[in-house]
């Protein structure tokens, strides 16, 4: 019976029971959720309480877990604990995947007097019966346990008021049988052990950031394979006390779709890992267990809503910790207020940029074109120790939010430096572990080749239906026969990278895109955009030109390659008329139909424009 004006046990733990059954289920099926897979064969790795034998065997095991914890108490404190585990059960025979299931178990330990603290003693013993079971010719074995949990308190460290709550559990369970390896052991275990703690006429201090006066106790607590914080929203009169290590009023995420059991995972990039599967690895995932094959048919009944509320959610750094999608800030105070922009975005802070920003390094400047030779010496790792003594070109100064400055380089001579660059990604080192050196001309000032250089270039976002053109175009280009001086490369949405690719010293531009003009679907145009701003004009703004098929604006490509330190005079657009640049994949039947023709003109343009830039350039 529940003791007047006390909440019931159950209720008390109520708002902590997500996290608890997260806890409680890390790791039961691990990807990809079938018997069979490998990682599926070292499974209970957290909160295993084995038998003390098998403990002095193995010093990586333990038999006994402790949880301390503070109470800051009133007049009468009153403890409620609740113990929860795993009981493994062997499945073996019938048609089903040999697999260890297992059974949920608990312990209720209520209204623990904690002053006077004599009476706060208290030991439960714990008997958990071996029993066989067959059904369908499926046998079921679970092994004998026995443990016991004790509750005691004591005065805790320092001269505050503060009570240390001890609660102990250990396996005593005796093995009249060998114990053949970690898999056998498992049976004989309390698996996935972890405590909730609920105090009434006290509040719980957090050991993560004790208050003012409470320090002191806090230090003097010594958990063992246990980690207490608080639990519920904003609460402390609960604790769980975790074999995982989390932060005080842990939650699980809005945006979660049910039960992974792998909670210190991407619930994203699980439910994707489901995809992968062929049929039959599926089939064999619903057969290993009930709750393998409810994630697979979630996960394959998720509509394009779900995956998108999977694909994850920005909150401001003064959220954290608060409730989810909870708004602060004057500006979401304001009905109709602007959004304010995070304070990570660069358009928020103008004082960097990393393409202008130079440092001084033994009294030369250093910036975007520097040549620079690489001595790495910060924490340097076996791949850096392959990149010293080598010579390389600056392409950023960096500043990070802790104001921190990092040099990015491009390793001369090194193919996959090419392929860092075509991502939007660099090398970055330190100052001191560059020495500046002469002789690597600066971004945007390269020397002209001994031919014309024409870059041909795809653009568009093939996830958004005929927005793929460019792309198709340019791959469709690849295969055929270029003049000398010409590459074809496809940039899809990657404006920057297209921009640095630039700096590498073209005579021409032409960009192949889904184009809007009000024509019939399919239709063709060649157009040239304004010239392009140089560095240095007045015009901040960049030109502007009237044509923006998607995120990727080439206005914007050609503004950032101005801000680099390059030019280009000579820039042609390839245009065709979408049809629809709705979400999907492929093109429309009059915009595949194009694609041919796309490529004809592509050529006829490459005839015209080589010999002119040639004799513009004198080359």
């Amino acid at each position: 019976m529940t003791a007047p004006g006390r909440a019931d046990t159950a209720d008390r733990f109520a708002a902590a029971r997500a996290v608890a059954d997260a806890v409680i289920y890390e790791g039961y099926v691990l990807y990809p959720y079938r018997a069979s897979a490998t990682k599926n064969r070292i499974r209970w790795q957290f909160g295993v309480l084995v038998p003390p034998e098998f403990a002095a065997a193995d010093d990586s095991e333990r038999s006994v877990a402790r949880t301390e914890c503070i109470v800051d108490p009133g007049q009468s404190p009153r403890l409620a604990v609740r113990v929860r585990y795993l009981h493994v059960q062997q499945r073996s025979g019938g048609s089903a995947e040999p697999w260890d299931e297992a059974v949920e178990e608990q312990v209720d330990i209520e209204d623990v007097a904690l002053l006077p603290l004599e009476r706060a003693d208290r030991e439960v013993h714990l008997h958990l019966d071996g029993s066989e079971q067959v059904t369908d010719g499926v046998l079921r074995r679970r092994e004998p346990i026995d443990a016991v949990v004790r509750v005691g308190a004591e005065r805790a460290d320092g001269s505050g008021p503060f009570l240390k709550v001890i609660v102990t559990i250990e396996n005593r369970s005796v093995c009249t049988e060998p114990v053949n390896g970690r898999a056998d052991a498992m049976r004989r275990s309390l698996v996935a052990v972890h405590t909730l703690l609920a105090i009434d006429d006290g509040r719980f201090v957090s050991l993560l950031d004790p208050p003012c006066g409470a320090a002191e106790a806090a230090r003097g607590c010594r958990s063992e394979g246990t980690h207490p914080v608080l639990v519920g929203d904003g609460n402390t009169d609960v604790v769980l006390s975790s074999p995982i290590i989390l932060y005080d009023h842990p939650a699980i995420a809005g945006e979660s779709e049910g039960d992974l059991f792998d909670a210190t995972e991407i619930d994203e990039i699980l439910a994707l890992r489901v995809l992968t599967l062929t049929d039959d690895e599926k089939a064999e995932a619903r057969g290993t267990d009930a709750r393998a094959a409810a994630i697979v048919d979630r996960i394959d009944a998720f509509t394009p809503a779900v995956w998108e509320r999977m694909h994850g959610t920005m909150r401001p750094i003064d959220q954290i910790g608060g409730p989810i999608g909870a708004s602060t800030g004057t500006a979401a105070a304001e009905e109709g207020a602007p959004e304010a922009m995070p304070w990570w975005e660069p358009d928020v802070d103008g004082m960097y940029d990393p393409f202008t920003d130079t440092l001084v390094i033994n009294g030369r400047t250093v910036g975007a074109g520097t040549a620079v030779v690489l001595h790495p010496s910060r924490r340097a790792d076996a791949h850096d120790m392959f990149l010293v003594g080598l010579t390389a070109r600056v392409t950023g100064v960096f500043t990070d939010v802790d104001e921190e400055v990092l040099v990015a380089v491009r390793v001369d001579d090194d193919p996959a430096s090419a392929e860092l660059a075509w991502q939007g990604r660099a090398l970055f080192f330190h100052p001191d572990e560059i020495e500046v050196v002469d002789g690597v001309t600066p971004l945007g000032e390269q020397t002209p080749m001994s031919a014309p250089r024409v870059l041909v270039a795809g653009i568009g976002n093939v996830l958004l239906g005929d927005d793929g053109f460019g792309v198709e175009v340019a791959n469709r280009l690849h295969g055929m026969s270029m003049p000398d001086g010409v590459r074809v490369d496809e940039f899809g949405i990657r404006g920057i990278h297209l921009a640095y690719e630039l700096l590498d010293g073209y005579d021409a531009l032409v960009l192949i895109d889904a184009v809007p003009m009000g024509e019939p679907p399919g239709t063709l145009v060649v157009m040239q955009p304004d010239a392009p701003v140089r560095a240095g004009d007045d015009d901040d703004d960049g030109p502007e030109s009237g044509f923006d098929a998607h995120s990727m604006n080439p206005e914007v490509v050609l503004g950032t390659l101005a801000h680099l330190g390059g030019v280009i005079e000579k820039v042609y657009v390839i245009g065709c008329q979408p049809a629809d640049l709705s979400e999907g994949i492929g093109l429309s039947e009059p915009v595949a139909g194009a694609i041919d023709a796309a490529v004809e003109l592509c050529s006829q343009l490459l005839d015209d424009v080589l010999p002119l830039v040639e004799k513009e350039s004198g080359r």
